[in-house]
């Protein structure tokens, strides 16, 4: 009979990750963030605090397909550009960093919030960091992020006044050699950080 260890020789139940801690920090375009990798600290950076219970969700958008076809009408070439990700999260806590992320505004000295719907949110570096059910280090750095959509407010005693976000991220250069992508992972595939692009233009 053949060898079929194989099937299941290579399980390996150390790669199964669940995120048991995280936190998120929004910088300012400008801002330094420092080396991703094992030492990252967030300097004076407070986190974002307390988010639903519903995590943290990544997606991916495909942007635009073009499709050139050739004379029998069948498609010889397709070409997909504009591709980017999605960071969902909803902050449960209501504080100046949460109030001015969602309303893409400043809050006054006086602590008066001044919002304008027709104001486009800034541009931003977000970085996300976990530790697994083994205490292993885990940081998603996207260099460059934009809120594109903001959830209803509820205002009412049953539930939770809560801030719920989407970021898109943008291709963009991050720092200290790593190149150009929409986001940076250290410590999902053991120490090694490894780029995520949603388009090759």
């Amino acid at each position: 009979m053949a060898d079929t260890t194989y099937v299941s020789d290579n399980n390996v139940k150390e790669n199964v990750k669940l995120f048991k801690e995280s936190a998120v920090y929004l910088f300012g375009k400008d801002e330094p963030v420092g080396k991703i990798g094992k030492d990252w600290t967030p300097g004076d950076k407070k986190p974002l605090g307390y988010f639903s219970e519903d995590g943290i969700e990544i997606g991916k958008e495909a942007g635009d397909s073009t499709e050139i076809k050739g004379h029998t009408g069948a498609t010889v070439l397709q070409m997909n550009s504009g591709g980017y990700y999605t960071v969902k999260l909803t902050a449960l806590e209501v504080k100046k960093e949460t109030v001015e992320l969602y309303f893409s505004t400043t809050v006054g000295a006086d602590g008066i919030v001044h919002v304008d719907a027709n104001v486009q949110a800034e541009k931003k570096k977000l970085v996300i960091v976990g530790l697994d059910q083994n205490d292993n280090l885990v940081i998603l750095y996207a260099p460059e992020v934009q809120i594109t959509e903001t959830e209803s407010l509820n205002w009412k005693h049953s539930d939770l006044f809560s801030f719920g976000v989407t970021l898109r991220t943008f291709k963009a250069d991050g720092g200290n050699g790593l190149g150009k992508a929409d986001m940076y992972f250290y410590g999902l595939v053991k120490d090694g950080v490894a780029a995520a692009s949603a388009s090759s233009h």
